[in-house]
């Protein structure tokens, strides 16, 4: 298992071997996190669909703002940190299955590298930033993206050599990252997702939660 090097800010590069249950977790979070390719869009006069306000989660798990201080960012947007208070950051849309929000970025600069992007999606759950979704097409790109990641991170964990999808966990106690990167060759898509791991976490215990009062009220 490649664990986040020390271009992460001095985790240790010990080797350990991901279980299924931790490859899973990206697929599993990539899931709940791009339902936003099929959600409607209902444009307003600022071309921002509305946060909807019918929305009464089950439970709400305890946020944790302050454990986020002293944390790494994406671009700048710290991990854990209240993504409302962002500037130029606008909302798409809310998974109101889960209560996640969907956010783009104004004036967001669409390369990392070389490699032109084809989308770069925020998610938040409890308004706190919990991951990085980031899209590009064509293999040219996929090479220059794959090279960049690469250089950031680290060795990562390829479980199958014939297939183009690689891992990467952190070990610090502050700053908790899953990275998986991979690429479909008949799409041509490259598909890069950075998730804070702690929220994640939260993010689980919340859907049991939901899961449980389904059970207790609709059997």
């Amino acid at each position: 298992m490649a664990v986040l090097n020390d271009k992460m800010g001095g985790m240790p590069e010990r080797k350990k071997v991901m279980t299924r249950r931790q490859l899973m977790f990206p697929l599993v979070l990539m899931i709940i996190f791009t339902s936003c390719d099929s959600a409607p869009k209902q444009a307003t006069q600022e071309g921002v669909t509305p946060r909807p306000t019918n929305i009464e989660p089950v439970a709400v798990v305890e946020k944790k703002q302050d454990t986020y201080r002293g944390r790494g960012n994406f671009r700048g947007i710290v991990w854990g940190s209240d993504i409302t208070k962002v500037p130029g950051i606008r909302h798409m849309f809310t998974n109101e299955a889960n209560g996640t929000m969907i956010y783009t970025q104004r004036d967001e600069k669409m390369k990392i590298g070389d490699a032109v992007l084809e989308s770069i999606i925020y998610s938040a759950f409890q308004d706190q930033f919990c991951n990085a979704l980031i899209t590009s097409r064509g293999y040219t790109n996929w090479t220059y993206l794959k090279n960049a990641v690469f250089a950031k991170y680290g060795d990562a964990e390829q479980p199958n050599e014939y297939i183009e999808r690689y891992y990467w966990r952190s070990t610090g106690k502050l700053m908790r990252l899953m990275v998986s990167l991979n690429y479909n060759e008949y799409t041509e898509k490259a598909t890069l997702l950075i998730s804070d791991i702690a929220l994640a976490e939260q993010f689980q215990d919340y859907e049991k939660e939901r899961a449980k009062a389904g059970a207790k009220s609709d059997f």
